[in-house]
């Protein structure tokens, strides 16, 4: 039995095809157990309803450096020794919360910025922060923060070269 050049191609064509070509399409992104990761309490909380504070907490919240199970929230705070803070998810109801994290924190006289950084929580998962007076009756800024920016695998070291180059003068120019 003799095979033509062509026969093969066209075998290989349909094979790379059929490859390229999902069987099935995608059932979309798996989901999760928070619980598991965050150990949540369900608690009795409205934080809508606390006084925001733009004298205490004269600046905005902020989140940042997220990892896949951690955040670092910051913000300024003004006529305290110390401040809450909580994370919580939405239960879907306007008087409870799944709260996940509670922390005082001592505000620093010098600058007033209050920064931690916040532990297991679920990959993927919306969260949502404020600061707190030390009795809670006053709050800032309510804030959202996700553990869904890092992408690539943990175990992934790859290597990246970069190159700067500046001058002062055109005297100097390279």
């Amino acid at each position: 039995m003799t095979v033509s050049r062509r026969e093969v191609l066209a075998g290989a064509v349909a094979l790379g095809a059929g490859c390229v070509v999902p069987s099935k399409p995608d059932a979309g992104p798996r989901t999760i157990d928070t619980q598991l990761f965050d150990q949540a309490t369900r608690v009795g909380f409205s934080p809508e309803t606390i006084a925001l504070s733009e004298a205490l907490f004269p600046q905005t919240v902020s989140a940042g450096v997220m990892k896949t199970d951690a955040v670092l929230l910051w913000t300024r705070a003004v006529g305290e020794a110390q401040v809450v803070v909580r994370v919580w998810r939405d239960v879907g109801s306007t008087t409870e919360v799944a709260l996940v994290h509670e922390r005082t924190v001592t505000v620093p006289s010098d600058s007033g910025g209050v920064k931690l950084t916040v532990s297991s929580l679920a990959p993927a998962t919306w969260y949502r922060y404020a600061f707190f007076s030390s009795d809670l009756s006053r709050r800032s800024p309510i804030g959202r923060a996700t553990s869904r920016t890092t992408t690539a695998p943990t175990r992934c070291r790859c290597s990246a070269r970069s190159g700067r180059s500046s001058c002062r003068t055109r005297a100097t120019a390279p």
